[in-house]
């Protein structure tokens, strides 16, 4: 492991722990993040701060994970599971692809890949079953 995996798993770790200095830390000031790739990206530390703090209440307990992954000296590609329990019961496990370019051991450009539309319906407790499918077969 590299220090791309070890920045993103960084972020992770903060994330999972709702440590909001933490995660900000494991950004570059300039950022520009993609959540999803099709949607406004977050664009700087303080945008990134607000859209971070608006999925946190909606996420409980939280197992998101790296599953495989390829990096260079300042690029990772990764695929993973992003996993949590709702507030609502409803637990949302949705496989996920992530492009992240990192500058000064920092995150500086990142693009993550899901499906919105089964996303979106997972929260609501419709999970689509062919989602569930991939994420099961990347966890084995």
């Amino acid at each position: 492991m590299g220090k791309p995996y070890e920045t993103v798993q960084r972020y992770i770790d903060s994330m999972m722990a709702k440590d909001l200095d933490a995660v900000l830390d494991c950004f570059h000031d300039d950022v520009i993040y993609h959540y999803h790739v099709g949607t406004r990206p977050f664009e700087g530390k303080d945008f990134l701060k607000k859209g971070i703090t608006m999925l946190w209440p909606h996420q409980e307990t939280s197992r998101w994970r790296i599953v495989n992954y390829l990096e260079d000296d300042d690029k990772i590609i990764f695929e993973g599971i992003d996993e949590y329990d709702q507030p609502d019961g409803v637990t949302v496990r949705m496989p996920y692809m992530g492009i992240y370019q990192i500058k000064d051991g920092r995150i500086w450009r990142a693009r993550d890949y899901f499906d919105m539309p089964g996303y979106m319906n997972m929260t609501k407790g419709d999970a689509n079953p062919w989602l569930l499918k991939v994420a099961d077969s990347m966890a084995a």
